[in-house]
Order: C-alpha cells, then sequence, then structure tokens
C-alpha cells in the first residue's frame, strides 16, 4: 500500500462490509484499507459501494486503519446519513490536499452557478463516480451516475456539458447533473484515447460504438493481438484509439483495445444491445413487453390523452400503455409530453394499464448540443426543435410505402416515407429505427419527415 499522510482527507469507496468491520479502496493508493465501526463510533454501518470520505490513521500495531469515515453517497441513490463530524472535519475532508480517489482535488466553488449549464472534461473517473474541470470554475466538482442515469461509459478528457445543482448527500456540496458527452466529428479524434461499447462482434471483427462520435467504427482482431480470443461480447464497455484504417484511405478503426469496467449501461448502450438483441445477437434481451414488467413502477411521457383516457409510453417496455381517470381518480388534466411516474397493472381482462400514476419532472435537455441516442431520456421536444438532429425511435405503423414513427424525443408521430428514404425497400410495424428530422413541404403530412433511416432491429 502507498504511503498516505496522517490527517489528510481521502474520498473513496467500500469494497466490502460485513456486521462491523470491512475494507475501503481509493485511488489516493493501493490494496485495501480496514475500516471498522470500533474506530468509527459516529456509524451504525456501511454498505457496499458507498461513497466516502475519511482520514487514515495507524493503531496500536502500527497498521493504517480509516477514521473520521463520513459517507458521502450510497449506491442506489439512498440518503446518506448524517455525520456527527463537526462542519470544521467536514470542510477540510472535502478541501483535503493530499489526492483522493480519482484525483479529486480542491472543491469547486459553483454556488453562483447553480442552474447554470455549463460546459467542461472528464478529469478522472472510476466506476460510477469522478470528476469534472471547467474553465467556467476553479476546482473539481463531482459527478456520480446515481445523479446521471443516462450516462454511458466515460473516460479522462471527455468533452461533457453538465448542470450545477447542490448534492443532498453531502452538506454545502455541490455536484454535476444532466450530464452529456459532446459529440465531434469521428476524424478529428484521430490519434485519441475514447470510451464506448461493443456493438457486435463475430468471428474476428465487429464494430464499437461511443457518445463520443455518431455511427460505428471498425475493431478486428488483428491490430488488437494483445485482446484474448471472444472477449469483445455485445455491450461490454471499452477503451480504444482512434486509428487510420489498413487500407490509408479516410476510414478509421479502434486499436489497443481493452476492456475496461464501466458501470450500468446508459442508455445509447441499451439501445444498442436492444436492437442487437433483435437481430439474434444476445440471446433473451431486449426491451420487455408490458406484461413483464407487472407491478414494476416506471417512468414515462403520456403520448396521447383525450377526455378520461390516454396512452403513456416509457423507454423501460415495448409499445404504449392504456391510462384512464376510472382507475387513477386522484389525477387531473393530463395531456401530450406530461412526465408521469405509474405502476404498471394488470386488468381482468388481461390486459395492461398504468396505476397509480403521479406527475414527475424528467430532466430538461433543451438547449443541449447533442444528439442521436444520448438524448432519449430528456424530456421531449417539439419536432421543429429537433430539425436536422439524429434521433431514435420505432415504426408505430407503415402501410405501403408510407407509415409514421414515434420517439421518446418529441410528441406524436412523424411521417417516413420511401420516397424520402429510397435507400429502403420498405418497413414494418415495431422496427427499432435511427432517423434525421426534416422539416416537409407536403401540406398533407405532419410538417415533419424522417429522412436517412436506418433500420436498427426488426420488431417482435
Amino acid at each position: 500500500m502507498a504511503e498516505m499522510n496522517e490527517g489528510t482527507r481521502y474520498r473513496g469507496w467500500v469494497r466490502s462490509f460485513r456486521d462491523t468491520w470491512g475494507f475501503i479502496n481509493a485511488e489516493g493508493f493501493q490494496g485495501d484499507l480496514f475500516v471498522g465501526l470500533k474506530g468509527n463510533l459516529h456509524l451504525q454501518s456501511l454498505a457496499k459501494d458507498d461513497t466516502v470520505e475519511f482520514e487514515v490513521r495507524r493503531d496500536d500495531k502500527g497498521k493504517p486503519e480509516a477514521i473520521n469515515v463520513v459517507v458521502v453517497g450510497r449506491q442506489g441513490g439512498l440518503p446518506a446519513p448524517s455525520p456527527h463530524s463537526s462542519p470544521g472535519s467536514l470542510q477540510a475532508g472535502i478541501l483535503g490536499g493530499g489526492g483522493g480517489c480519482c484525483g479529486g482535488g480542491a472543491r469547486a466553488e459553483v454556488g453562483h452557478l447553480v442552474g447554470q449549464q455549463l460546459v467542461g472534461r472528464i478529469k478522472s473517473f472510476r466506476d460510477s463516480w469522478g470528476f469534472i474541470q471547467s474553465d467556467s470554475f476553479v476546482g473539481d466538482l463531482f459527478v456520480h451516475k446515481k445523479s446521471n442515469a443516462d450516462l454511458g461509459p466515460v473516460g479522462s478528457g471527455d468533452p461533457v456539458s453538465f448542470t450545477v445543482a447542490e448534492d443532498g448527500n453531502a452538506s454545502g456540496g455541490f455536484q454535476a447533473v444532466n450530464v452529456a458527452i459532446l459529440q465531434e466529428d469521428i476524424t478529428n479524434l484521430m490519434g485519441q484515447t475514447v470510451h464506448g461499447w461493443v456493438k457486435s462482434f463475430k468471428d474476428n471483427w465487429g464494430l464499437l460504438n461511443s457518445s463520443r462520435f455518431e455511427g460505428d467504427i471498425f475493431v478486428g482482431m488483428k491490430n488488437n493481438k494483445h485482446l484474448p480470443a471472444m472477449s469483445l461480447t455485445v455491450g461490454a464497455s471499452v477503451e480504444f484509439e482512434v486509428a487510420p484504417d489498413d487500407k490509408g484511405a479516410k476510414g478509421v478503426q479502434a486499436v489497443k483495445v481493452k476492456l475496461v469496467s464501466g458501470g450500468p449501461p446508459g442508455v445509447a448502450q441499451q439501445l444498442t444491445m436492444a436492437a442487437s438483441a433483435r437481430q439474434g445477437m444476445i440471446p433473451g434481451f431486449g426491451i420487455p413487453k408490458p406484461e413483464a414488467l407487472v407491478g414494476r413502477r416506471c417512468q414515462g411521457i403520456i403520448r396521447s390523452f383525450k377526455e378520461d383516457w390516454g396512452f403513456v409510453i416509457s423507454s423501460s417496455f415495448e409499445g404504449d400503455l392504456f391510462v384512464h381517470k376510472g382507475s387513477n381518480q386522484h389525477i387531473g388534466v393530463l395531456k401530450p409530453g406530461d412526465a408521469v411516474i405509474f405502476d404498471i397493472g394488470l386488468q381482468s381482462s388481461g390486459k395492461c394499464h398504468a396505476l397509480n400514476v403521479q406527475a414527475a419532472s424528467l430532466p430538461a435537455a433543451r438547449g443541449l448540443p447533442l444528439g442521436g441516442a444520448c438524448a432519449q431520456a430528456a424530456s421531449p421536444f417539439q419536432l421543429g426543435d429537433l430539425v436536422g438532429q439524429r434521433c431514435t425511435g420505432s415504426v408505430r405503423s407503415f402501410d405501403g410505402t408510407w407509415g409514421f414513427a414515434n420517439s421518446p424525443r418529441f410528441i406524436g408521430d412523424l411521417f417516413v416515407g420511401l420516397k424520402s428514404n429510397p435507400h429502403l425497400t420498405g418497413l414494418s410495424k415495431g422496427d427499432q429505427i435511427e432517423f434525421v428530422v426534416r422539416s416537409s413541404g407536403s401540406k398533407s403530412q405532419t410538417g415533419f419527415e424522417a429522412v436517412q433511416v436506418q433500420v436498427l432491429g426488426g420488431g417482435p
């Protein structure tokens, strides 16, 4: 274990804890650090993956242990217990200059920036949390995936947009929310290390995706001979360098590929995996139907509502779900685009419907300079706001040469026709597609249409 300075506060995570003792890890040192309730009488318990701040001392036998432990983040979003340590010790812990987990230094002074959207870069990131730096402030701003559930794999140096918010789990602290990786032209990333995930892989080659750019990048075992055979599985988090392809043309390929631990997949990664599942790449994986989620509480958006009934859509399941005031007498007026949380129930007819419907607030993403699947969980836009942007959705209906598509990114239907997509031979209801929104001059359509349509996977 590297030498640690007594009196310096570190930030790390609980690797394991049982009964009254366990071990802490941090990037400020190697190996395990003992932590026990005997040396932290203010604590009742700790849990695996808790984010903690602590100091180090040596016990009577000269062995190091963690003391003055403060829980600043709980796995699964549970509130951290209020520490009994004095405000002075907590302040010293946050501002300690000895280097904590993920290289966190001085706390960012951003109280005057709360609610503002900024841009910056990931300073460091490990497992589910890290720090952001920006020209808009001095110091490091804490970021955690539990407050950014849609954030996919990230790594040091990634450019991001984010909103500054108060951190309810750290007294006087702040954090980054609505974090989204900014996309660039892949040719501008030549020679850079990028984080992403495996879209597909078969035999000796496949395709990788990343939130840093749109589209796919080729990966082959020929130029990644260091990888064990069959180590690249769909959905796996990877780190790689963007390099010119072997043909010397304008193409690119991924080299120096290595597997990394990226935590649970983000929205873009989940969409890729779901599309791959529909193509038979991941047996048994896919977006479930509501029937498979009976009893679950979900978050979604009202797709349509008239008088006493309508439909709600959600990224948690396929299709839409019936909602009626008769089963939700407490709800007020609902309109398309409203964000709601609800339980999935089963009617006597055997069909599913939404119960215990409540208004919710989805994180707004208006003004974010990004498109593509990364923004799918944001509040819905009007179609006019999405012109020129690439979205992901599904075919609601298709007959002959035209039909309509839906997406969580906007309210209502979007026209899609073969005339504006001559590369397609047809579409089917339920197809998962990627497309660009374009204004349409035809008065008989919705005023907008889907172009450059690509089929990600067929419907069930």
